[in-house]
């Protein structure tokens, strides 16, 4: 990279600067941030701590392509790169050309386990805990799994837990965060063969395990059904999903600190016609 000034004017202006070059880096959504090796390259790091790139050190010639003696610098709160030509190069011959070596990074695969490939899975955001916990689904192949995964906000990885109960293997389920009581919600779904289940598991994010709740009424069993908290009853509601021969519209709430299951008014959708003008006798 070029400094961008030549000749006399840069020259004053290189010794007013004190010899410094600056360049902001900006981080991805993948990267933490960047740790400074000895000789001045850079090494950016995910957020588990792994390298994904690394930098080389820089380099920087005058106009006789003689070598200078560089000091560099990382700023990790601005991620700003700065680069200081040693005060003991002298009689510098202009224009100056400063090579940070962005060209020559290289990436560094990362080993970080992530779930399988999959569609038809459910999550729900743990606001508590700033983490997504995410459940079953079909992989690849087209098989209906049961792992949960959970995903930090914080940290930006996956790890997978191993609760002891888990629900069965399914696809097509709802999931819900209950605030109210800090626990994410899992109904229905299907499993293989299409097999539809109306069961309700509670996931609790402080232990790391599903417990399965027995009301004594729920739901009919479906698939793809919605399912959102209302912040303003403290309760968890449910809608429609479907089963082999229809589609449904029918609510439900469910209340975590009774774990009962409450039907809801179901929503019907009706056209009502314009009233006719009056017709004068």
């Amino acid at each position: 990279m070029h400094s961008g000034a030549v000749g006399k004017h840069f020259g004053d202006a290189l010794r007013e600067l004190g010899r410094v070059f600056s360049w902001k880096i900006a981080l991805g959504e993948t990267i933490a941030n960047g740790t400074l090796r000895k000789g001045g390259g850079l090494v950016f790091e995910g957020f588990d701590g792994r390298p994904i790139l690394s930098m080389t050190e820089p380099s920087a010639r005058d106009a006789k392509r003689a070598p200078i003696a560089l000091s560099t610098t990382w700023d990790r709160s601005r991620g700003t790169l700065q680069i200081q030509i040693a005060e003991t190069a002298a009689a510098l011959a202009y224009p100056v050309v400063v090579d940070p070596r962005f060209e020559t990074s290289t990436w560094v695969t990362s080993t970080q386990r992530t779930p399988s490939p999959r569609y038809a899975s459910a999550a729900a955001f743990d606001s508590v805990r700033q983490e997504v916990v995410a459940f079953g689904g079909y992989d690849n192949a087209d098989i209906r799994q049961n792992d949960t995964w959970v995903w930090s906000s914080a940290a930006r990885t996956w790890s997978r837990r191993a609760p002891a109960t888990a629900p069965t293997a399914r696809a097509h389920h709802a999931m819900a965060f209950d605030a109210a009581r800090n626990e994410i919600i899992l109904f229905g779904g299907d499993s293989a063969g299409f097999v539809r289940h109306n069961d309700t598991w509670v996931w609790n994010g402080a232990t790391s395990t599903w417990t399965q709740r027995t009301p004594a009424l729920s739901p009919s069993p479906r698939s793809s059904a919605l399912m959102v908290f209302d912040s303003s009853r403290g309760l968890v509601v449910l809608f429609g999903g479907e089963t082999d021969t229809d589609r449904l519209n029918d609510a439900w709430v469910w209340n975590g600190t009774t774990a009962s299951w409450e039907s809801a008014r179901s929503i019907e959708r009706t056209r009502h016609a314009a009233p006719k003008p009056s017709v004068p006798a």
